[in-house]
């Protein structure tokens, strides 16, 4: 969820808001053992899990796409399927 930062200088709130990166390209495909598979069914039961009352920000590299020492064709899609269930949920 969103927060507001916090100057410690000044001890006070700032009309800043931070939303936490929550899924991440790289450590999700460490999580899977670089299996793309592995990591797509991590990924969307993450997001059925956590589907209410969640804000889940995404961070796919553009480097990902090129070669990461997994199938650059499977992370394609798994990308282009998040993108699907984000715009399904929209």
């Amino acid at each position: 969820m969103e927060f507001s930062i916090f100057d410690l200088d000044l001890r006070q709130e700032l009309d800043v808001k931070e939303i936490p990166l929550v899924i991440m390209d790289g450590p999700l495909l460490m999580e899977a053992a670089y299996d793309v598979d592995k990591a797509k069914q991590l990924l969307f039961s993450f997001i059925q899990a956590n589907q209410s009352g969640t804000a889940i920000t995404y961070n796919f590299h553009n480097s990902i796409f090129a070669d990461a020492g997994v199938s650059t064709n499977s992370m394609k899609r798994l990308y282009e399927e998040l993108l699907q269930k984000i715009n399904d949920k929209s």
